[in-house]
């Protein structure tokens, strides 16, 4: 969440007036895009649930154009994460952009400060969400037993 905190909606502004850019840009917001389908009711998802565009960018333009909702449904990831309603899916869609060695917040903040810290983001979310899904049956299944 910290990574979130150093955003402000005006960080977005730059990002809104690019047509077309780098791709580590593009990466980053794809990344958000497949996190929060089925969360944000915007983004367009394919039956199954998983981002449903030909043009992520443009649909990420779509999600900017207030970024104050954006962040604010960014900063609800977690709470979503601890009540179960996120689809595994959401973050495996990303485990191969996460695995490159070029998708990091040093490398990304060349490009754009608000891209490393959205780059930061999901990085730490995913493994977030990655601790939530291994650690909590393991803590209901020693309940259970001491039960």
């Amino acid at each position: 969440m910290a990574a979130l905190d150093g955003l402000d909606v005006k960080d977005f502004s730059m990002l809104k007036s690019l047509q077309n850019p780098p791709g580590e840009i593009k990466k980053v917001f794809t990344c958000v895009l497949n996190i929060l389908c089925t969360v944000d009711p915007d983004i367009p998802v394919k039956k199954n649930g998983a981002l449903n565009t030909e043009n992520p960018w443009k649909t990420a333009l779509g999600t900017m154009k207030n970024p104050a909702n954006l962040l604010a449904t960014l900063n609800s990831l977690k709470e979503k994460i601890d009540q179960d309603v996120i689809p595994a899916r959401n973050f495996n869609s990303n485990r191969e952009v996460l695995a490159e060695e070029t998708f990091t917040p040093e490398i990304i903040k060349g490009k754009s400060s608000c891209a490393a810290g959205l780059c930061d983001f999901v990085i730490n979310i995913t493994m977030y969400y990655n601790v939530v899904v291994s650690v909590e049956p393991k803590k209901a299944a020693v309940k259970l037993a001491k039960e």
